[in-house]
């Protein structure tokens, strides 16, 4: 009984160790925003296609400057959306389903197929359930800027015709004339 325990017992340590080793990181979480997570995955979804804009245009120091300056830019531009998408959702902003669908399908009207578009997703690093959660979380973002932000800001039309009159040079073009020819 007791040899039996034990080889059950080394059993279950190898088939664990041989079952953690076979196992593998799915996701890397890079940054925590209250509840929310940016994933490595979803960061390079999107950076890649700037990173590759960046090593077609520049070579050298001057590449990896751009593309440090440009990654950091767009964590924060990340960290602030995943701000904004908490703060939605502790405020119980909700997304209407018609609203999203419509939107969803806006997008999916550019492609003349479906296949078209489910391959568009694939090559971005995508799928249909990925791309419809983005589409919902920037909604969430844009509905949180418009009750939090928007529409707290009035602008009377007094405070218009102020502007104007302090910019009117930068607002006019100045005369044209166009001409035929020079005799």
């Amino acid at each position: 009984l007791k040899k039996n325990i034990a080889t059950g017992l080394c059993l279950a340590f190898v088939l664990s160790i041989s079952f953690t080793s076979f196992a593998s990181v799915i996701d890397r979480v890079i940054v925590v925003v209250n509840d929310e997570v940016v994933t490595q995955r979803e960061f390079d979804r999107t950076f890649l296609p700037i990173q590759r804009n960046f090593e077609a245009n520049f070579t050298g120091e001057e590449l990896e400057e751009k593309i440090e300056t440009a990654r950091s830019a767009f964590l924060e531009q990340l960290i602030n959306t995943k701000l904004a998408i908490s703060l939605a959702r502790k405020k119980k902003i909700k997304i209407d389903e018609r609203e999203l669908d419509a939107k969803v399908e806006t997008i999916r009207s550019y492609f003349e197929t479906e296949e078209d578009f489910l391959k568009a997703l694939q090559t971005k690093g995508t799928n249909q359930s990925e791309f419809e959660r983005e589409i919902r979380e920037q909604m969430l973002a844009q509905k949180l800027i418009e009750k939090e932000v928007a529409s707290k800001i009035i602008i009377t039309p007094a405070d218009l015709q102020d502007l104007y009159e302090k910019n009117k040079g930068k607002l006019s073009t100045p005369p044209k004339a166009k001409v035929r020819g020079i005799l």
